[in-house]
């Protein structure tokens, strides 16, 4: 294999892996619009398209040189789907770009000789692992979907390595791959007798139609195993976290991601040094336990487990290729089984979630561990005694020269964020005031489908609150692009974050950011025992000395009043109970002065910002033994369905009791929320740009009008 081939390989790969995992979240933008089945979920159908696969002409036309190159131009249209101008046109070359992807690995790791399909796997995982270092650079971010400019360079780079090979192919610099190749893993210029010979003998026999069942269980589950834990590097700290710990526990995706890609760069060498103990029953029911300890455990626990389930994850995947070997040169049903494994997985996964907005949702609710279950008993197929040579399996040269790439590039990206990482601010000692934010976040993406982060952190950055609450902010889903979003949002604004409960178990997502240390922080289920499952945290900040509780929570749908009522009771316990100043952040779902406010207001010693507003339903700021001194309410301007809040308060008085004030000229400069959002607006501010509404904003003035 030429330089020149392995590199077309990676890059085409790194494409093939932006694609796949890009497809998810694009079609779950619109039930997560409507909070319904569409009907555009059928986009997802297009990942079944290798059952053409079937037709010997299919097969022919589609795997040969010129169908490859057509295939790869398909995944190149995919990719540039992104600078389409709508949702629409973008699903719709985007799932282009997928069946042609999908075609794609059908030819390359299912026809041809021994040889070519086994380099074709290294270059399948080389053009993961440098997706998954990538992702690094762009905190998270996969590059392709990041904006604009990220997705055009990597078009580019896409383009240019498929014309260049093309050229040189022209001008008979690149050999086919039906020709004679140089062995993978030997010195240079050498040539394989056992290559050649594999070349030209003639096609596998097709394996028993059981035995293509089980190859497809097996690559679906893989398929969906690599997606859910590993298609982001961090994903594997939000599934152990657990709050904030004095000292603060180093369990951040920022240290830990590196680590991530060490263990899955290491299970890719385990089966060529260790053949018979990585192929052993004893080696696919460790990783089953630790797959579990994953699951159910925290903290470090739970970290270590994931660790361990990166390397027997990858030595999977250098498994399932023998019994792609065995199945031979008919992909049709392997692929198609194992994208309708896939597809069954990653749904059952949205129902354990979604299960209150779902039909069926009863019967999956928090049901990770049965989908674990059955992913590892399909993934025990891959394991049993090795016939064949050791050989098959030692990674080639240009496979370690991509991993030692992709960790040094892992490693230069966390140096490069280091000094993004936040530092204290400092209280001022003339005015005490401690602003903060509540914001319904929509995951990351505006009411259009496109990512609003750069937007959004815009936005937050000009309120320029000291704790921002976010909710509906665990996009570390398969489909949901697997960004984090507190890692993101952390490192843009300079500001400490708590990310909570993690994100396996089953909620929205809540985060907090804050200018100040995080002291401690407790992440809290809600009681839910018939609606979706909600998340809280209560955090105690160290605000240049003085310690303030803040909670936040995301409270059930408004049609649950048995979990809204349980939930109410825990969050004005957690409210009463906390000896100092406390500042509630909260989607109430329900009226002013209803049972659950007035319970929160009674029972939890809260007083709401503005108990005049009754123009509310969802997001509410309460607080006890601070002075508030300002409340403003900003129109969402398309980048979510809900506004945003925003409090201003004084540490260490509960002055500001008194007068109402709506003229900024007559309150003091530090006072004042933001000009960048215009001035005080009576009704609802209906355009789609962010603009102070609602007879906001408000200043709380005491009886001396400071």
């Amino acid at each position: 294999m030429t330089i020149v081939d392995s590199i077309h390989g990676t890059v085409t790969y790194y494409c093939w892996w932006s694609l796949f995992y890009a497809l998810g979240p694009m079609i779950w933008f619109y039930p997560l619009n409507e909070l319904d089945i569409t009907g555009y979920e059928a986009f997802a159908a297009i990942w079944l398209i290798p059952i053409i696969t079937a037709g010997a002409f299919v097969r022919r036309v589609l795997f040969s040189e010129r169908g490859s190159v057509a295939l790869e131009l398909g995944m190149m249209a995919g990719i540039y789907s992104f600078q389409m101008p709508s949702t629409l046109s973008r699903l719709q070359v985007l799932s282009a770009g997928n069946g042609a992807a999908m075609l794609y690995f059908c030819g390359k790791l299912f026809a041809g000789s021994r040889e070519t399909r086994i380099r074709q796997f290294w270059l399948l995982m080389g053009g993961h692992f440098i997706f998954l270092a990538s992702r690094l650079i762009m905190t998270s971010i996969a590059p392709a979907w990041a904006d604009h400019r990220t997705n055009w360079m990597i078009f580019s780079i896409f383009a240019v390595s498929i014309i260049t090979r093309v050229l040189l192919k022209l001008a008979g610099f690149a050999p086919s791959e039906n020709k004679e190749n140089t062995a993978s893993g030997g010195a240079a210029g050498q040539r394989s007798k056992i290559s050649s010979h594999a070349a030209a003998a003639p096609p596998a026999p097709l394996a028993s139609t059981f035995r293509q069942i089980t190859c497809g269980l097996l690559t679906g589950s893989l398929f969906y195993l690599t997606h859910w834990i590993f298609g982001e590097l961090g994903v594997l700290s939000r599934w152990a976290v657990r709050g904030v710990t004095a000292p603060p526990s180093p369990l951040s995706p920022f240290h830990t991601a590196p680590l991530v890609l060490l263990a899955l760069s290491t299970g890719m060498f385990l089966p060529y040094f260790h053949t018979k103990t990585t192929s052993s029953f004893n080696f696919w029911l460790a990783g089953t336990v630790t797959f579990f300890g994953t699951y159910f455990l925290h903290e470090y626990a739970g970290f270590f487990c994931g660790l361990f389930l990166a390397v027997w994850c990858s030595v999977v995947w250098v498994w399932s290729v023998r019994r792609w070997w065995a199945v031979g040169d008919n992909p049709a049903l392997v692929m198609t089984v194992a994208m309708v494994t896939y597809l069954a997985q990653i749904f059952f996964h949205v129902w354990t979630v979604a299960y209150n907005f779902v039909p069926g949702g009863v019967y999956t609710r928090e049901r990770s561990d049965a989908l674990i279950g059955v992913m590892c008993l399909a993934m025990l197929t891959a394991f049993g005694k090795f016939e064949g040579s050791i050989r098959d399996l030692r990674p080639p040269n240009f496979f370690r020269l991509t991993v030692f790439i992709a960790l040094i590039v892992a490693g230069a990206a966390t140096v490069y964020r280091l000094p993004r990482q936040p530092q204290p601010k400092n209280l001022n000692p003339d005015t005490r005031d401690l602003s903060a934010v509540i914001w319904t976040f929509h995951f990351g993406y505006d009411n259009q489908g496109w990512p609003s982060l750069h937007r959004a952190a815009d936005v937050l950055q000009a309120t320029n609150a000291d704790v921002i609450a976010l909710l509906e902010s665990d996009a570390s889903k398969p489909y949901l692009g697997h960004n984090d979003l507190a890692l993101w949002l952390s490192e843009t604004l300079g500001m400490y974050v708590d990310f909570g409960p993690a994100t396996k178990d089953h909620t929205w997502g809540n985060l907090l950011l804050s200018k100040y240390p995080i002291v401690t922080s407790t992440h809290h289920l809600l009681p839910s025992p018939e609606g979706e499952l909600a998340p809280a945290i209560s955090a105690v900040l160290n605000v240049s000395g003085h310690l303030v509780t803040i909670i936040s929570t995301h409270m059930g749908n408004d049609r649950d009043h048995l979990d809204r009522e349980l939930q109410t009771h825990y969050l004005a316990n957690l409210s009463a109970s906390s000896p100092h100043p406390v500042i509630f952040l909260g989607y109430v779902t329900s009226k002013p002065f209803s049972r659950d406010y007035l319970h929160l207001t009674e029972q939890g010693r809260l007083k709401d910002i503005d108990p005049t507003d009754r123009q509310r339903f969802c997001e509410y700021i309460m607080y006890r033994g601070l002075g508030r001194v300002g409340y403003a309410r900003i129109s969402h301007g398309g980048l979510s369905d809900t506004e945003l809040q925003m409090g201003r308060f004084v540490v260490g008085s509960e002055a500001g009791e008194g007068v109402v004030e709506t003229r900024e000229d007559a309150v003091p400069a530090w006072m004042r929320f933001s000009p960048r959002f215009g001035g005080f607006t009576p009704g609802h501010y209906a355009p789609w740009r962010h603009h102070y509404h609602m007879s906001t904003p408000k200043y709380f003035l005491d009886k001396t009008g400071s």
